[in-house]
């Protein structure tokens, strides 16, 4: 570099001390305008939109500009809904200035429900989704939309197996598809639209789930949680987080999500911070199936990897709905409302910054976290640069549109809300009263699910401000530590053990609680059953049955299909007059007296289209021992639990390959073409274990359990 001339470099120091004085200036109004941001970012308050006309449960969605797009979806779910007929293909159209619905033409792909959406540039996208028209599974297909005619195109289809509930977001004008299910998977491809193609990216590194929450800040992409196969037929939520790079195709792990796990949440990122709305928690799949659980707003800040509770969602908490940014705000709604009954919410909400006209009218809503802790709410036409500022009437005061407090005594507090809103020239406050008749905050039990001697322990928090941390710790094993809501425990063969769980909140109450528990032996009789019912594969409305059975000779059997009707054949026929879920059971009875009864109560009778279902028949009876057997899709393993050698039995197909996984999704064992249809099993640990058996070009996956040798 050469050296500058003496009058140009003394001309530049001029110039250099005239532009410093001018940057301090400006670092004077940047400090000042990020002054405002922070108050910006304290102001979100919560605000219902006009509802859809009808409810939907698990719908696609996107933004484009200032219109929030919502697509397909069920608009029913539960007892009684059929397939595809409560799906939908109407496609609605929230703007978000004048907060009206306008319907738009039709989604002219298979209607669907719990796809995916992003958008890119000016175009909408939905992939995916499922149909459940008993194939099983959905579309691996991709559609675009533009709204400037309201037409839809078909692109380059999902070059993946189908899934649905994927984590998908756009990226540096790219679109990403992560994780999903049917089976739960961890892969993840890119695709561009420029070039209308698909490539396969870095998996996904945490286990195979579904229904994760994510969301984009910068050129990154955050997700994680989710639910994944507990290896008992049911969820496994996860707290795990990470942060992906699309520049780089890496993944990197993150602090976990601090509170419960959850599945099925609302996300959105808001003024660079996430938020995480809502959703299923452990309980609430495994225990408590009133409430949909989590009512709770968190938000991520990815400049501190740091978690915090926000506060509380002002209605009744759903799970499955959708949520998208639009016009510098969050929004959410629909989805399920029980996770029994299966009600749905058709409510809409916005979270963000006051749209004006300003004023001080300001009131707060208060919700009850548990015996002395209250989140308070703000409510207002103030600005963004309000001053939002609380006394809780004990000597606390807190800042912004939502404080959490903690009382520490008994007693009647005075809560008041104060406003200096320099936008409006005013001043303003609001006084209310909350009681506090009980200070424990936090309270803590134990539930437990076994399959023979492994045990999930889940801890069931009914007070306390989460977040919270837990520390296990068992009697009879002083190595024993887990700091996991949901440890996954192996205890010895009939030999009670027991497990304590220390759980403290952020008020710092610590509660505890233990359990023992020992194994619940499979008990068999000598003239067991057990029956598989599965569709025909190529003829819509045929059901088939697979009966597999044990005992003395001269067995008889009773069939009650569940509408009224019974059969003593040993290949019964039977037609339903009309579609609906029935019970199907059979009894049977061996000559030395024993009798043995098996119902299938998930079974669905329904023909494509409507009408009655054609045909059902047993068409095969399998002698066994007194094994227990596992069945998936016509496909059956035994026996099961089992200690050295698993038995697949595909109805008569061969059998190309055999694969079993760990509950973590990790391959263990990989046959090809496996000699006698058995898989040695000796060498894995116990525990519990899927293997997908590949036949005739399709794969079906059973879960087992290998106890000790």
């Amino acid at each position: 570099m050469q050296p500058l001339p003496i009058f140009t470099y003394l001309s530049s120091r001029i110039h250099k001390f005239k532009l410093m004085k001018h940057i301090n200036t400006c670092l004077l109004c940047i400090a000042a305008m990020l002054a405002s941001l922070a108050s910006f970012g304290q102001n979100y308050t919560w605000t219902q939109e006009p509802s859809l006309s009808h409810t939907l449960y698990a719908p696609s969605s996107f933004t484009i500009g200032n219109d929030i797009y919502v697509v397909s979806g069920l608009d029913h779910f539960g007892p009684g809904v059929t397939y595809p007929a409560t799906m939908s293909h109407e496609v609605w159209d929230f703007n978000t200035v004048s907060r009206t619905w306008t319907q738009k033409n039709n989604f002219p792909g298979t209607a669907i429900y719990a796809g995916r959406g992003f958008a890119i540039g000016s175009y909408g996208y939905i992939v995916n989704g499922w149909d459940s028209t008993g194939s099983g599974r959905g579309p691996s297909t991709l559609w675009q939309y533009d709204p400037s005619n309201d037409s839809w195109t078909q692109k380059a289809a999902f070059p993946g197996s189908t899934r649905y509930t994927t984590a998908t977001f756009a990226v540096s004008g790219k679109g990403y598809v992560a994780c999903g299910f049917s089976p739960y998977n961890n892969e993840v491809y890119s695709y561009d639209p420029v070039a209308d193609s698909w490539s396969q990216k870095s998996n996904f590194p945490g286990a195979a789930r579904q229904d994760m929450s994510y969301f984009v800040i910068g050129n990154y992409a955050y997700a994680g949680m989710g639910s994944t196969s507990d290896g008992r037929g049911s969820y496994f939520l996860e707290s795990d987080w990470y942060k992906y790079d699309p520049s780089t195709d890496v993944w990197t792990r993150l602090n976990d999500f601090p509170g419960n796990a959850l599945s099925g949440t609302s996300y959105f990122s808001l003024n660079g911070e996430g938020y995480v709305i809502n959703g299923l928690d452990q309980n609430s799949v495994y225990f408590n199936t009133t409430v949909s659980s989590s009512n709770k707003v968190w938000k991520y800040a990815p400049a501190s990897d740091s978690w915090s509770l926000w506060g509380v969602f002002p209605d009744t908490a759903t799970f499955d709905g959708t949520s998208v940014y639009a016009n510098g705000a969050g929004y959410c709604g629909f989805g399920g409302k029980n996770f029994s009954t299966l009600p749905l919410s058709r409510s809409f909400y916005r979270f963000g910054p006051g749209t004006g006209s300003y004023s001080c009218n300001i009131t707060f809503n208060k919700y009850q976290i548990s015996n002395a802790v209250y989140n308070f709410q703000a409510n207002g036409s103030f600005s963004p640069t309000a001053v939002i500022s609380w006394t809780f009437g004990d000597g606390g005061t807190g800042t912004g549109t939502s404080v959490i407090h903690s009382y520490t005594a008994v007693g009647t507090y005075n809560v008041v809300v104060s406003i200096n809103d320099t936008a409006s020239s005013c001043n303003n406050s609001f006084t209310d009263s909350v009681s506090i008749a009980n200070i424990n905050n936090c309270s803590a039990t134990i539930n437990h699910i076994n399959y023979d001697t492994l045990f999930t322990l889940s801890t069931v928090v009914t007070n306390g401000a989460g977040p919270y941390t837990y520390q296990w710790s068992c009697s009879s094993d002083s190595t024993f530590s887990n700091t996991t809501p949901d440890p996954f425990v192996s205890v010895p063969h009939n030999t009670p053990t027991t497990y304590c769980v220390t759980v403290t909140d952020t008020t710092g109450c610590a509660a505890t609680a233990c359990t023992t528990v020992v194994d619940s032996q499979v008990y068999y009789t000598p003239c067991q059953i057990y029956l598989a019912i599965y569709p025909d594969s190529t003829m819509p409305g045929w059901y088939y049955g697979v009966l597999y059975t044990s005992g003395a000779t001269n067995l008889t059997y009773l069939w009650d299909f569940g509408d009224g009707t019974t059969s003593n054949l040993l290949y019964p026929t039977h037609t339903y007059a009309s579609p609906g879920r029935y019970t199907i059971c059979l009894t049977v009875s061996d000559s030395s007296g024993c009798s043995y009864t098996f119902c299938d109560s998930s079974f669905y009778a329904y023909k494509y289209g409507g009408g009655p279902m054609d045909h059902f028949q047993v068409g095969k009876v399998i002698a066994l021992g007194v094994e227990n057997i596992s069945t998936a899709n016509g496909v059956a393993v035994y026996p099961n639990p089992t200690s050295k050698e698993l038995s697949i039995d595909a109805s008569g197909q061969k059998i190309d390959r055999a694969t079993i996984y760990d509950i973590h999704g990790q391959i263990v064992i990989d046959a090809s073409s496996p000699a006698q249809n058995k898989v040695d099993v000796s060498s894995i640990a116990p525990g519990i274990y899927f293997i997908e058996v590949q036949s005739m070009g399709s794969s079906t996956r059973v879960k087992f359990a290998k106890i000790n040798n």
